[in-house]
Order: structure tokens, then sequence, then C-alpha cells
């Protein structure tokens, strides 16, 4: 049976000798202070990533009650957020930058979620954390799979619902041979997962565009303007990444138009909408940009809260999963 608190303090060893790396790959001492912005960086961004865990940990408990899912599964799925960006730790030390595409650029592995599961199987891991074996092959196809687009899904609310109230510890057999049940709770934790990991990454997001937006001033604010066919594209589901700097007058606007359309576009679960209404995400993302752009990013914020969270939970309020797809 998983113990969380047990391996929760080993991953804060962890966490203690990733700072202790980041001193010695910097050379750094109270003393000598040498090379100390590199490791302040370096410190920041493994902050950062045990701070995004620990709100993702907290996110995953409140949607395992709305989702109607049993008490005993706490801690698998605490254990799930805790280490689901377990490569980001390396990833600060080694290369102080959380750009995968930069980083990863000429690996064997894509990104940071694909690094984590190398280090967490190949790399002694999950012994130093003491997950036990039977675990390993759940846990770690979440972290693998958390940022693939090809990750199991299931989109039917009936398959969602034979989960309820089940013990999946008591149905995880320990083998990556999975059983039928097994795949179902795999695709679960995934979507709950990505869920709440995207929810987050857009308050994080929003910090450092509002951040930089505080320490940058842009001359002629209200010369800041989104296209009516940018807009009628965001209303439409019909823009790209690859199409959105192709737009006029590109500027950061755009960027949030569309990170934040995405973003509560492609969450999973009905709950997850109702947890942005419930602790007032929108509010918060809001509240990380300077009061004189207020007036430009108003018609975002309105379309979002009304079209794509009160509408869509009156919608799907007798539903778990927001949309139906046919499973991948």
């Amino acid at each position: 049976m998983l113990d969380y608190n047990r391996i929760e303090n080993k991953f804060n060893n962890y966490l203690s000798s990733c700072y202790q790396h980041a001193r010695d790959i910097c050379g750094y001492s109270e003393i000598s202070k040498k090379n100390a912005s590199l490791y302040e960086k370096k410190v920041s961004l493994i902050s950062s990533s045990y701070r995004h865990s620990l709100r993702v940990i907290k996110g995953l408990l409140e949607l395992n009650k709305l989702l109607n899912l049993a008490k005993s599964n706490e801690d698998l799925i605490k254990t799930i957020g805790l280490i689901h960006d377990y490569g980001r730790y390396k990833q600060a030390i080694l290369h102080t930058s959380f750009d995968d595409k930069k980083v990863f650029k000429n690996k064997a592995f894509k990104n940071h979620a694909e690094y984590g599961y190398l280090l967490l199987e190949e790399h002694h891991g999950f012994e130093r954390l003491g997950i036990e074996e039977k675990y390993q092959p759940v846990i770690g196809t979440c972290i693998a799979y958390h940022h693939k687009e090809d990750m199991p899904k299931i989109f039917t609310n009936e398959v969602a619902e034979l989960l309820q109230n089940k013990d999946f510890e008591a149905i995880i057999q320990g083998s990556y041979d999975f059983l039928e049940e097994e795949i179902n709770i795999i695709a679960l934790l995934l979507q709950m997962l990505t869920d709440i990991d995207n929810i987050d990454n857009l308050y994080q997001f929003a910090i450092r565009q509002g951040t930089y937006l505080k320490n940058n001033k842009i001359n002629e604010i209200q010369s800041l303007k989104v296209t009516i066919e940018f807009k009628n594209a965001i209303y439409n589901e019909n823009v790209s990444v690859e199409k959105l700097k192709n737009y006029e007058n590109y500027n950061f606007i755009y960027t949030l138009w569309w990170t934040i359309s995405t973003i509560l576009r492609n969450l999973n679960f009905t709950g997850s909408l109702e947890i942005i209404e419930n602790q007032k995400i929108l509010d918060k993302v809001y509240a990380q940009y300077p009061v004189e752009y207020y007036p430009l990013i108003n018609e975002i914020f309105s379309f979002a809260e009304v079209k794509l969270i009160e509408e869509k939970i009156k919608l799907n309020k007798d539903n778990i999963y927001i949309r139906k797809k046919e499973r991948k």
C-alpha cells in the first residue's frame, strides 16, 4: 500500500539534494557568492516547480471529490501530483531553463515528462522515493504521458462511472501489460492530471506575462488591438499556434486570447470547470495584469467566463465529461 507521507519525506530529501547540486554546479557559497545570479535562477526554477506540484496536488484532491472517486485513492493521486514534473528539477539544475524545445532538441526524449519518466524508471528515481514496484507502471505511465497528445483517453460517462468508489490500488497489478480496467484508471488519472496541470499553467502564464508588462512598459497601449478576424477565429475554435503570429500587428493580447481559450476548451471534466469557477481562478489570472491593460483584456475574460465556463457547466451539469469523443 502506498504511504504518501513516507514518499513525501523522501521527496523532500531529494529536493534538498537538488538545491545542493545547483550549488555545486555553480560553485556557489554564502562566502564566495560565486555565480550568484546563475545559482539564484536555478533555485528559482526548482522552487517554482515544487510550488506548482503542491498546487496540482490540491487541485487533484478537489477533482477527486467532484468526480466521486474513492478517498482510498488519495495517496496514489497525491504521489502522481507530487512527482509529475520530476524531470523539471534536473532540467533546472543542468540547463537553467524550462524550455523543452530548446533543452531537449537533440535528445531521445522530447519533453520534461518523458525525461522525468527516464529518471524515475532507469535512474533509480522510484527507489529513491520509496515507491513500491507494484505502482511504478501506472505512476510512470502517468508521468511519461502527461504532455503527449496520444495518451490513453476515455470520454464516456459510463466508463468513468464504473471507476467511482473503486479502490485503484486493489486493481493495479504491477505490470506494464495493463488490464483493461487498469488502462481506464490510467486514462482517468491522466485526464485529471492534465486538467489540473493546465489550469495552474494558465495562472503561471499570467504571472510571467503580467510581470513582463509591469517591468517593460509598452508605449501607446491603446494602439494594441486584436483583429476582428482573430476574435472570430477564437470564438469559432479556428486558430492554430502556427497562424497566431501571422495576424496583423501581433502582440501579447493575441497570445492571451489563444492561451485562455485553448486551455479552457481542452479541459476534460465538468468538475475542472467547477474548480475554476468556485476558486475564482480567472479572477486570479486577471489580477496578474497591470490595471492599465484591463480595457484591452476585458473582452477575452468576459468571453471565457460566460461562454467557456458558466454556459458549459450548465450544459454539462449531469455529465462527468465536458465533451464526448471516440476513445483513442
